[in-house]
């Protein structure tokens, strides 16, 4: 009997541990950098462009706490250094490969790609003439694991006298995509 009871008790604890460990490879945290081009640096409204992106980012990732998102700040000094000994310019934008690299140097699993353009987008100042503010969103997902995209989304928007408003009328075209990003991760 006790022999029994015994091994019941080995069983369960093997099929205890198996599930524990189990759900702890489940929640591995896998580290998400955001870069943006072009550089923050480059817009004459910086902190609100920062801004915009970081809220953008923590709401598609606000219940998924298997990510460490590294903000636009702890992977903006690689990404100038990365430049600076590639010798490219703030206005020139990063190839798959050049990715595929800081992806990997930085020790990210995942990299939150944004470029902005559009009529003037650098200033994000308001339209003096009165002219509709263009601002087009590019905003990618690369997977290190892949070495591709795995999510795209282009979103164009126009406000009448604001690049800031039409900013940030694309950044909450993407919030809306939140848990297809997160499923495709």
């Amino acid at each position: 009997m006790l022999k029994k009871i015994f091994s019941t008790v080995i069983i369960l604890a093997a099929v205890l541990i198996g599930s524990v460990t189990s759900a702890a490879e489940t929640l591995e945290v896998k580290n998400v950098a955001v870069l943006l081009e072009p550089p923050i640096e480059s817009f004459d409204k910086a902190e609100k462009v920062h801004d915009s992106i970081e809220q953008t980012v923590t709401k598609i990732f606000k219940n998924a706490s298997n990510y460490n998102v590294m903000s636009i700040d702890e992977t903006a000094g690689y990404i100038q250094i990365y430049r600076e000994e590639n010798a490219l310019g703030a206005e020139t934008f990063f190839k798959k490969s050049d990715i595929d690299t800081i992806c990997k140097n930085i020790g990210s699993d995942f990299i939150v790609y944004l470029r902005i353009d559009g009529n003037e987008p650098k200033t994000l100042s308001e339209s003096i003439l009165g002219a509709p503010a263009k601002v087009v969103l590019d905003f990618r997902i690369w997977s290190n694991a892949k070495k591709d995209f795995i999510y795209f989304k282009r979103v164009t928007k126009n406000d009448d006298y604001s690049f800031e408003k039409s900013l940030n009328k694309c950044l909450q075209e993407v919030e809306k995509d939140a848990a297809k990003v997160r499923a495709v991760m």
